[in-house]
C-alpha cells in the first residue's frame, strides 16, 4: 500500500496533466485577472494572447548603463557594418576563391603523391612535374590560410567581447519575460512568485507572462493586431505607400514591446519597504517608500501612455478593415474591365439588340468604379486626418 507522501505525489501528477488538458482545450479559454486586463475591449482569447508574446532576443539599450549601453551599440554597428560594407571582392575571395585554392590544392597533392608511389613501387624515376605539382599545393594551401587569417582578424576586430557581470545586465535588459523559476534575481521576487501562481496555475507555457502580469498582456495584444494588419489588403497594396499613409509597424512594435519591459522592470526590481526593519533607521525607511511611491508613479503615467498607444494601434486596424473591401472591389472592377473593356461589351450589345445600343448601362457602371473610388479617397483623407492629428503616437514610415 502506498504511504501518504507517495499518495501525495500521485494526486499532484493528476492534478498537473489535468491542468495541461485544460489548457489544450480549445472550448475552455485561460481567464485573465482584471489586474491584467487592459482596460479596453480587444477581440483576442485568452490562448491567442499566451501564443502570441514570443520571446525576441531584443536587447533595450536605454536600460543598461551608458557605458554598457555604448558598448553594445557599438557592437550593433560593428556587425551592421560588416555586412553593409562586404565588398565585392571579399564576398568573392571568400565563397569563390578560397575555395576552388582548397579545391586545386587537394587534387594536385593528391595526384603528385599518387604518381611519386607508383614510381617507387615499380622503380621507375619520379617525374620532373611531380616536384612542380608539389610546390603548386603548397602555395595553394599557403593561399587558404592567408584568407582564413585575414577573416578571423576581421571578425575579432568587429566583435567586441562582453565580460560575465555585462552579459547579465544585457540578459536583464532584453525585452522578454522570465519563466517561474528565473523570478528569483529580481529584488521582488516574493511578490511576483505570488503574482505568478495565482494568475497561472497550469503547466510551464513560453507566454504565460502574458496572463500573469499586465505589461506582457498589452504586448502580446499588440503583436495580434499586427499580425492581422499586415495581412489586411490595404497594407499589401501599394495603396498606403502612394497616399503616405504607412506607419512604421515594426518600430511601434518594437517600441510598445520596449517600453512595456521598462514598466515591468520598475514592478521587479522595487524593494520592500519591509527591508528597513530598524527602528533607528526610520529616514531610510521613509525615503525608501517615497521612492517606491514615485516609481509606481511614473510607472503608472507610463502604463497609461503605453495602453493608449495599443489602443490607437488597434483603432488603425479598424480604419483599414473597410479599406480591405474597398481594396477588394475595386481590384475585381479593374479585372473585368482589363478582360472585358468597353468595346467588346459594345459589340456583345450590337450582337444581341442589332439596333441602338443602351449605353446607359455602361455608364452606370463607369459611375459605381467612380463611386467606389471616391468612397476610398474619403476614407484615405479620414485615415491621413487621424495619423497627422497631434494626438498620433505611430511613428510613420520613411518612404523610399
Amino acid at each position: 500500500m502506498p504511504d501518504f507522501d507517495e499518495a501525495i505525489q500521485a494526486y499532484g501528477r493528476d492534478s498537473l496533466r489535468s491542468q495541461k488538458r485544460e489548457y489544450a482545450s480549445a472550448s475552455k479559454d485561460i481567464s485573465i485577472d482584471p489586474a491584467v486586463a487592459p482596460g479596453f475591449e480587444h477581440p483576442y482569447s485568452g490562448q491567442q494572447i499566451v501564443e502570441a508574446l514570443g520571446r525576441t532576443k531584443w536587447v533595450d539599450a536605454g536600460a543598461l548603463p551608458t557605458a554598457m549601453a555604448a558598448k553594445y551599440r557599438q557592437q550593433q554597428t560593428n556587425v551592421v557594418e560588416a555586412v553593409e560594407n562586404a565588398s565585392v571582392w571579399s564576398r568573392t575571395v571568400s565563397w569563390v576563391v578560397r575555395p576552388l585554392a582548397m579545391l586545386g590544392a587537394m587534387c594536385t597533392s593528391a595526384g603528385a603523391a599518387v604518381t611519386a608511389l607508383w614510381s617507387w613501387l615499380h622503380g621507375t624515376q619520379v617525374p620532373e612535374w611531380v616536384g612542380a605539382t608539389g610546390g603548386a599545393a603548397v602555395i595553394l594551401y599557403g593561399t587558404c590560410a592567408v584568407i582564413d587569417l585575414t577573416a578571423y582578424r576581421r571578425n575579432k576586430r568587429q566583435t567586441l567581447t562582453f565580460s560575465g557581470p555585462e552579459q547579465t545586465a544585457l540578459m536583464l535588459a532584453t525585452a522578454d519575460w522570465p519563466t517561474r523559476t528565473a523570478l528569483t534575481s529580481y529584488p521582488n521576487r516574493v511578490v511576483l512568485e505570488q503574482e505568478w501562481d495565482q494568475r497561472w496555475p497550469w503547466a510551464p507555457e513560453p507566454g504565460a507572462a502574458a496572463v500573469v502580469w499586465r505589461e506582457p498582456h498589452l504586448v502580446a495584444i499588440a503583436n495580434l493586431c499586427a499580425q492581422e494588419i499586415r495581412a489586411s489588403k490595404a497594407w499589401r497594396s501599394e495603396l498606403l505607400d502612394a497616399e503616405r499613409l504607412r506607419i512604421d509597424l515594426d518600430a511601434t512594435i518594437r517600441g510598445i514591446r520596449f517600453r512595456a519591459a521598462r514598466i515591468w522592470r520598475a514592478h521587479a526590481n522595487m524593494i520592500a519597504d519591509d527591508m528597513v526593519t530598524d527602528e533607528q533607521h526610520y529616514a531610510q525607511r521613509e525615503a525608501l517608500m517615497a521612492r517606491n511611491r514615485e516609481l509606481a508613479q511614473a510607472a503608472q503615467e507610463a502604463w497609461v501612455a503605453l495602453r493608449d498607444e495599443v489602443q490607437q494601434l488597434l483603432k488603425h486596424r479598424e480604419h483599414l478593415a473597410p479599406l480591405d473591401r474597398l481594396v477588394e472591389a475595386i481590384a475585381a472592377l479593374e479585372l473585368s474591365y482589363s478582360r472585358m473593356p468597353e468595346d467588346a461589351l459594345l459589340q456583345l450589345r450590337i450582337d444581341a439588340a442589332g439596333a441602338e445600343l443602351d449605353r446607359d448601362n455602361l455608364a452606370q457602371a463607369t459611375e459605381g468604379l467612380k463611386t467606389l473610388r471616391a468612397d476610398l479617397c474619403a476614407r484615405l483623407d479620414f485615415m491621413r486626418a487621424e495619423l497627422t492629428s497631434p494626438s498620433n503616437t505611430l511613428p510613420m514610415a520613411v518612404s523610399a
